[in-house]
C-alpha cells in the first residue's frame, strides 16, 4: 500500500475532494524548492483529486490517503507506456507510407514529427477517456484510511 496525506476539500456523497501535495522524488532534500535536477525548480505542486470516504472525513480534515500498488503501477503504465507505443507506431507506419510514396530523404524528419503528433494524440485520448472519475467504479480513487489529528507530523510512506 502507498500511503499520502492530503486535506477534504469537498464532499461529494460518499467521495470526498482532496487536496493533496505532489513531491518530486527529492522531497526528503533541503534544497528542493530551489534545485532543478528533477523537479524543474518547481518543488511541491497541489493536486485535487476523489478518494472513497468510508470514515467519513470533514471538510478542512487532514487525511491519510491509500492508493494500492497494482492500481498506481497500472496507471503508470497507461500513462508512460502508451503514448511511447503511439509516437512508435504512428512514425514507423508514417515513415513506410512516405518512403513508398517517394519522400526519400524528407520521410525521416516528416515521420518523426508524425509520430510526435500520435504520442499527442494518445495523451489527448487518455485524457479524454479517464477525465472524469465514475463514482461506481471504486477501485480508481485512493482510499481515505485514516483522518489524522492535527498535531499528527506529515509524512509520505510506502509499505
Amino acid at each position: 500500500m502507498m500511503r499520502e496525506e492530503g486535506v477534504v476539500m469537498e464532499l461529494q456523497e460518499s467521495l470526498a475532494l482532496v487536496r493533496g501535495v505532489q513531491k518530486s522524488a527529492c522531497g526528503s532534500c533541503h534544497a528542493e524548492s530551489s534545485c532543478g535536477t528533477l523537479s524543474g525548480g518547481l518543488g511541491r505542486r497541489e493536486t485535487r483529486f476523489l478518494a472513497r470516504n468510508p470514515l467519513g472525513a470533514q471538510v478542512g480534515q487532514r487525511v491519510l490517503l491509500e492508493v494500492e500498488e497494482g492500481q498506481f503501477l497500472r496507471a503508470s503504465f497507461i500513462l508512460y507506456v502508451v503514448p511511447l507505443v503511439g509516437l512508435m507506431v504512428v512514425g514507423i507506419t508514417a515513415r513506410s507510407i512516405l518512403l513508398a510514396l517517394g519522400f526519400g530523404s524528407g520521410a525521416e524528419g516528416l515521420a518523426g514529427l508524425a509520430g510526435l503528433a500520435g504520442m499527442g494524440g494518445t495523451f489527448f485520448l487518455l485524457q479524454r477517456r479517464f477525465k472524469t472519475n465514475d463514482p461506481n467504479r471504486t477501485d480508481q480513487q485512493p482510499l481515505i484510511a485514516e483522518i489524522l489529528s492535527p498535531n499528527t507530523p506529515p509524512s509520505c510512506a510506502v509499505d
